[in-house]
């Protein structure tokens, strides 16, 4: 201990008071030891060695001066914290002390032997070296039992040696903790170590960057209110009245993942002076009843024996109501005074045994202002520069919030990754924050980088004006709600939702390309076909997923032939359509939630559900090109110098057939591949051949005489 203390002190972790407890505690366990080992003498003599009767004396009065000494510094006295928590009398501690000799101290297995024939402690052994009076064998019995306090609180366990049945001749085996406990270390027990982690939180309320505070606040009050009262004895659940009550108490703590809840707990914790011990709600998922009630068990013992928090992590599964954990819970704290966080989604449904055991719940929401996330930006990259570098190289972080909408956890992820990449600051947080973006959204969505730039568009020019009044809108969409506040008074809606109708191959989609390109955001095509599901409910499902994974400031949502999703709603007449309605209003929803820009595409906008009109901000309507846009076009897919031709082409004429962009695409191929299966370059003859043959299978009315008799 006293090794350990002197190594946290020379790194400033700890001051000298540390190292006198330290001192204290080594002369604890020593004394202890010696008195468990001149007991075991005392037991070999019968009593009637005079000097091995003198040295169990003064090794008693030395262990107990060692107590009082504790006591005097304030340390955390065992023999206290054990009966005043758990009930446990002289008897009981001196059997747990006894059993923890061969753990601490290997070198008393000997004696061990050669007082009982085994180098392990049991019951047996324990009737006889404390069994004075009829109570004390009763104390001693009752350990043996389920219900007694050494097995009740898990404090140790009874292993069986050769399948012996009989509990008197098991080995006893304490808990790592209390192992620890003994020695002034803290240990995490055997049960905790695969699933949970201990700490020292080092999070200040500064550090959470006006993110979460009244929460802190909240949690922290009753933290301080909840341990400064004195322990209480155990009890059978009753109250005044008989009314039921519990020792302990859990925390309910909603909100999405990476919301900051870890952090916020940690940061609340440390300002009453607590440590904490950090669960993985997860591992509760298919655990066994018999370990999931071991683990949680050893969380409510530590926390109660430590004054220190729990905080289980997604703990969705933990607290469900088709879960056997829950009920063991709410159990163990009826009985034990430990405090549990439970760190769960929005939705998640909360098991009813646990109702009664809940003293506090609050949600977190990921920070919702441009100044509150600036700060949180700012406060975890200070936290990783050097002092004094920080205010030099302060990156902008507003334009990172504007371009970037990250938790809190991806927040700080972001910084970190970036402290380690070579690049300039600025350059190494805009890498680091586009890694931490999710981007697989499975089959239901693809997400791709926009190529093509407003120079390859080509629309009649007042078409041409309300496309660039789209991303002017989106470039200014930061001031105009946040600096101008009008954020604070429109409170939905808030997004650009666009509508592109018009017939196929107009550019409607190529036009959400380009406005993702200039915005410099990445394309989500929606994949209408993997949206919608046969059982109920999953469809709604699958689009609330795009949108949690989307992110406003990174992606623009595409929706290709959208009537397909946003299709009127009908009359009532069956099932079909009350969930096909359903499915409507979800997507409604969505849409008038989601902060960033949003395209709709269709060639029937008559079918579009007037519901949409109104959270619709641009409506644009995509027309055939006239002549002058359609030469562009071909001018623009066919540039002249670039593509090797036979002949100069003749653009005009090409212009005068009635196609749309995409048709002259698909002309243009067609051209070209006919002129190389002929073994020749492009000429006007073989283009117009393909611009006639796309007219016509697109159902387009085309004068005979125009038509040549050579059409493939």
């Amino acid at each position: 201990m006293v090794k350990q203390v002197e190594e946290a002190m020379e790194a400033g972790e700890l001051g000298p008071e540390a190292l006198e407890q330290g001192h204290l505690f080594d002369a604890y366990c020593h004394q202890a030891l010696d008195l468990m080992r001149w007991t075991l003498r005392h037991h070999v003599s019968q009593g009637e060695d005079e000097e091995v009767t003198a040295g169990l004396g003064f090794a008693h009065a030395a262990f107990m001066r060692c107590i009082d000494d504790l006591v005097e510094v304030g340390a955390n006295v065992p023999e206290m914290r054990l009966a005043g928590l758990f009930g446990l009398g002289p008897v009981e501690q001196m059997t747990l002390w006894l059993a923890s000799m061969p753990w601490i101290d290997a070198e008393s297995r000997a004696l061990l032997t050669e007082v009982a024939g085994e180098p392990w402690v049991s019951l047996r052994l324990c009737m006889a070296l404390f069994a004075r009076t009829e109570t004390d064998r009763k104390a001693l019995w009752l350990c043996a039992q389920r219900s007694g306090p050494l097995r009740r609180f898990g404090l140790a366990q009874l292993v069986s040696r050769d399948d012996d049945p009989n509990p008197l001749r098991h080995e006893i085996v304490p808990a790592a903790d209390i192992l620890g406990l003994f020695q002034g270390l803290r240990l995490l027990s055997a049960d905790l170590e695969p699933i949970a982690t201990w700490a020292e939180p080092t999070l200040t309320r500064l550090d959470l960057g006006g993110h979460g505070l009244s929460v802190h606040d909240h949690v922290a009050d009753l933290l301080s209110g909840f341990w400064s009262r004195p322990p209480q004895a155990p009890h059978h659940g009753f109250g005044a009245g008989g009314f039921a009550q519990t020792k302990g108490v859990a925390l309910l703590v909603q909100g999405p993942d990476g919301c900051g809840k870890t952090s916020t707990l940690k940061a609340a914790a440390a300002a009453v002076g607590s440590d904490v011990i950090i669960v993985e709600g997860e591992h509760f998922r298919d655990l066994p009843r018999s370990d999931a009630a071991r683990c949680v068990l050893a969380m409510l013992r530590e926390s109660s024996l430590h004054s220190e928090l729990v905080i289980v992590r997604h703990a969705d599964p933990l607290v469900a109501p088709d879960q056997g954990a829950a009920p063991l819970l709410a159990d163990g704290l009826s009985r034990m005074p430990a405090v549990v966080a439970l760190c769960t989604s929005n939705d998640a449904p909360l098991h009813r045994a646990l109702e009664p055991c809940i003293a506090w719940k609050d949600r977190l929401s990921p920070p919702a202002w441009r100044d509150e996330i600036a700060e949180l930006w700012r406060t975890h990259y200070q936290a990783q520069c050097a002092p004094g570098d920080a205010a030099e190289s302060e990156p902008d972080f507003s334009l990172l919030h504007s371009r970037y909408t990250l938790s809190p956890l991806k927040i700080a992820r972001a910084v970190r990754s970036a402290h380690y990449l070579s690049h300039a600051p600025a350059q190494s947080l805009e890498l680091a924050s586009r890694n931490q973006i999710d981007t697989d959204f499975g089959e239901l969505a693809s997400s791709s980088k926009a190529e093509r730039s407003l120079a390859d568009l080509v629309l009649a020019e007042e078409l041409f004006q309300r496309v660039v009044d789209i991303i002017e809108a989106a470039r200014n969409r930061d001031r105009v709600l946040h600096e101008w506040k009008l954020a604070s008074s429109v409170r939905s809606g808030r997004g650009l939702c666009c509508l592109f109708s018009g017939d196929p191959g107009t550019g409607k989609t190529l036009c959400a390309e380009i406005i993702a390109y200039e915005l410099g955001l990445d394309l989500m095509r929606i994949n209408t076909s993997q949206l919608f599901d046969k059982y109920i409910g999953e469809t709604e499902k699958n689009l609330d997923r795009i949108f949690q994974r989307a992110r406003p400031s990174t992606h623009l949502l595409l929706f290709d032939e959208a009537d397909a999703l946003f299709s009127k709603r009908t009359e009532i007449k069956g099932s079909n359509d009350r969930y096909s309605n359903m499915n409507v209003g979800v997507l409604l929803q969505l849409v008038e939630n989601y902060d960033g820009v949003v395209v709709l595409t269709t060639n029937l906008k008559h079918n579009i559900d007037r519901a949409f009109e109104r959270r619709i901000m641009f409506k644009l309507t995509f027309p055939l090109p006239e002549a002058p846009e359609r030469q562009r076009l071909w001018r623009l897919l066919l540039p002249e110098g670039v593509v090797p031709t036979a002949e100069t082409i003749d653009y005009e004429e090409l212009s005068e057939v009635e196609i749309s962009g995409g048709e002259i695409k698909n002309a243009v191929m067609h051209a070209a591949y006919s002129a190389a299966r002929q073994g020749k370059l492009l000429d006007n003859d073989i283009l117009l051949e393909a611009t006639y043959r796309s007219a016509t299978e697109s159902g387009r009315l085309i004068r005979a005489d125009e038509v040549s008799e050579t059409i493939w």
